[in-house]
């Protein structure tokens, strides 16, 4: 049987929640500042959306829908 002190297991978990809250603490002190590849991809998105909206049936075909009674069985003559 494994015996635990309790006063141990409060002492190690209090110890694990301050370092956590000094992660966030110093986290918290970082400067915020988007990254240039995250803005530059994010531009080339907006740029493809709108040329895709400018553009309408020059780049897209539609596809044959094919038979439309394809539920329906095929009558016999």
């Amino acid at each position: 049987m494994l015996n635990l002190d309790p006063v141990e297991q409060l002492a190690a978990h209090r110890h694990e929640l301050l370092k956590e809250a000094e992660r966030a603490r110093l986290i918290a002190l970082l400067p915020h500042r988007p990254s240039p590849l995250r803005r530059a991809l994010a531009l080339g998105c907006v740029r493809l959306a709108n040329w895709l909206d400018r553009e309408p049936g020059q780049y897209l075909q539609s596809a044959d829908s094919g038979r439309e009674d394809w539920v329906t069985p095929l009558a016999s003559t």
